[in-house]
């Protein structure tokens, strides 16, 4: 019954939203606990774990974990691999960060994957009822350097929104960073990893996209044109999903009319002359009416005047 679940289906971008806040990462080479619990491999980082850093907010690494067939998708496309690496959020109590790293199947293997595929501990079990198995854990105990897992992306290039963890109990306390860069992957680096996590029966362990209700998603350039319904409900600046879903929306194809209607309620207009102050919103001009504007006036109901704008085409 949440409407803040994750993951979500992500918005493809013309172009990254440049105005974003900046984020920075200093995770840092660190001994590991490397368990698999049934559901997933997973890494624990021992002891104080590094920062990731966007804005004011600031982050403490607690652990990655993997997920085969990406749980967040890409405009419907799903990618072969994604790695969450969950923080706890400082000063915060019982709120998180996760940074989603995506995977592409390349030519040339995954130096952090490198790192672990040859120890990944087997699934304990199959079975749905993982509470009755105990993890496994492996012996392999690092040092690994956790910045190799977005070395090469772009760290203010990403996706931003309010969701929660993609497992039960499926808390919504999770502030999602999702980078826009994939990073590339063996194809048997990702036979390792589906060996290990295993139920390929059903497809990997991923959740499928959860429905957005009405959240934002931050992340795209190219705001408002050229026109896209989902940027439109969903990425850009004042999106809303009555964009999308609503049954009154504007603009519309007028009819031609072979004849005036000439029963139609008088219309009548006292603007006057106003001074008025001149912006420019990155959508359009406009003219803000400085005062109370003037009168449109359609049979008995009165509108007041607040400002006129242009769009060209």
């Amino acid at each position: 019954y949440g409407h803040m679940q994750s993951p979500i289906d992500l918005p493809v971008c013309e172009a990254p939203d440049t105005h974003l806040p900046p984020m920075s990462i200093r995770w840092g080479r660190h001994s590991i606990t490397l368990v698999n619990n049934g559901h997933t491999v997973q890494a624990n980082v021992d002891g104080a774990g590094g920062k990731m850093m966007v804005d004011s907010n600031n982050y403490t690494l607690v652990q990655c974990h993997f997920h085969v067939g990406s749980e967040h998708t890409v405009g419907g496309a799903q990618k072969p691999m994604v790695v969450h690496c969950v923080h706890t959020k400082d000063g915060e109590d019982g709120k998180y960060g996760v940074l989603g790293v995506l995977y592409t199947i390349g030519s040339y293997r995954n130096t952090f994957l490198h790192s672990i595929e040859h120890n990944l501990p087997e699934n304990p079990s199959m079975h749905r009822r993982l509470a009755d198995h105990e993890p496994k854990t492996s012996a392999f105990k690092g040092p690994v350097d956790f910045d190799e897992i977005y070395n090469g992306l772009v760290l203010n290039e990403y996706w931003a929104y309010d969701g929660s963890f993609t497992t039960p109990p499926c808390t919504e306390a999770v502030d999602w960073y999702v980078l826009q860069g994939f990073a590339v992957m063996t194809q048997m680096q990702l036979s390792h990893f589906q060996a290990a996590i295993g139920w390929e029966a059903h497809g990997g362990n991923y959740r499928p996209p959860q429905p957005l209700d009405g959240r934002t998603v931050k992340g795209c350039s190219n705001e408002w044109y050229p026109y896209r319904v989902e940027n439109w409900a969903v990425s850009s600046h004042g999106a809303h999903a009555v964009c999308a879903e609503g049954h009154m929306q504007s603009p519309v194809d007028l009819p031609l009319c072979p004849a005036k209607d000439m029963t139609l309620d008088p219309l009548s207009i006292s603007w006057g002359t106003h001074d008025v102050s001149l912006e420019n919103n990155g959508h359009t001009i406009v003219a803000h009416v400085t005062g109370t504007g003037g009168k449109l006036t359609v049979d008995d109901t009165d509108y007041t005047l607040v400002q006129c704008h242009w769009h060209w085409g």
